[in-house]
């Protein structure tokens, strides 16, 4: 093993993706619990739960690899000359992908739902439903097994290629040049498309609520999608266009820096870990269902129900009117 390798090693980065990461994975594991659990959460919110999975394969790259790589490097394996098939096999690249792609094209499907809303209240309200959500994510499983397999065939044959001096082995190591490139330009596309069809819809609903107060709703409901398409913006997109400048113009001194692109992956990670946050903060019912699911059940809604061995209000008794035809009771909230 050489020491004097290891000692140049800053362990703290490595620290810093492994818990990142790990934490990501508790974070959406609570957001896909909260959606799952409750059926009025899981109706609406399909692609928010399928959105958590795929920042949870994020968060196992993230997690996994660099908890690996920490025990390779203690181990004195970490520094062994590998080529690009043998790194691809190690599943780092499958978790860095899939953790990429996936989340993408999910917020994608999510921005382009918010915009039929706005667009065709209707035929949304009425015609759209479970089914087309299943659809959609169905196509993006397949675009997202496309991508694997070109992955996996275009490094195949690069056995000899040695892809580093370590056992990294992170995407950029694991695949093609052209593969990697194109993954980028993928991500970067995805990722804008989402954020303009997300702020195209908000902008919309804000301006038809003047005269539709239903749309009112529509402009809540996008804002979620809106705010999540900002931070991928911020932490993703625009750090992804400075990391292909970083592989490919690695003579710009802007970009040519360990601390930037150390700083850009670890973003990607904590783009996954903050989606908790808004949804608590701009989603009333995620919020009440995390509430209750985080206190056991103690926390119940007082407006919904009526506890045993107490008088309802005569004004409220009154109205609690049952059908003669119906065994639905109205009950006031």
């Amino acid at each position: 093993m050489n020491t004097t390798t290891v000692a140049s090693i800053d362990f703290g980065v490595y620290y810093r993706y492994e818990y990142t990461g790990f934490a990501t994975i508790i974070a959406n594991l609570i957001i896909f619990s909260v959606i799952v659990t409750d059926r009025g959460l899981r109706e609406r919110l399909l692609l928010y739960s399928v959105l958590a999975i795929g920042d949870i394969l994020n968060g196992c790259y993230f997690g996994y690899a660099n908890f690996m790589r920490l025990q390779q490097m203690k181990d004195g394996t970490y520094f062994i000359p590998t080529s690009k098939w043998d790194c691809a096999k190690k599943f780092y690249s499958f978790f860095q992908l899939t953790g990429t792609q996936f989340p993408a094209l999910i917020a994608l499907l999510i921005s382009i739902e918010r915009v039929l809303a706005v667009q065709k209240p209707i035929w949304y309200h009425a015609k759209y439903g479970i089914k087309h959500r299943i659809t959609a994510i169905s196509c993006s499983l397949l675009v997202l097994a496309f991508s694997l397999a070109v992955h996996y065939l275009t490094t195949y044959p690069l056995t000899d290629q040695s892809a580093s001096t370590s056992q990294y082995c992170a995407l950029s190591f694991s695949s093609d040049a052209n593969y990697n490139r194109a993954h980028q330009a993928f991500i970067t596309v995805i990722r804008m498309c989402a954020f303009l069809l997300s702020a195209l819809a908000f902008v919309q609903a804000s301006r038809k609520s003047r005269q539709i107060a239903a749309m009112r709703k529509e402009a809540i409901q996008v804002a979620p999608i809106l705010i999540v398409s900002v931070f991928s913006l911020l932490l993703i997109t625009i750090p992804q266009v400075g990391l292909f400048l970083t592989n490919n113009f690695a003579t710009v001194p802007a970009f040519n820096s360990s601390v930037f692109v150390h700083w850009t992956l670890l973003l990607t990670c904590i783009n996954s870990l903050t989606n908790i946050v808004i949804y608590t903060f701009f989603t009333r019912d995620f919020r009440r269902r995390l509430i209750k699911l985080a206190t056991f059940n103690i926390v119940q809604n007082k407006s919904r129900s009526v506890m045993p061995g107490t008088t309802m209000h005569p004004q409220n008794r009154a109205i609690v009117v049952r059908s003669h035809h119906s065994n639905s009771a109205i009950i006031p909230k």
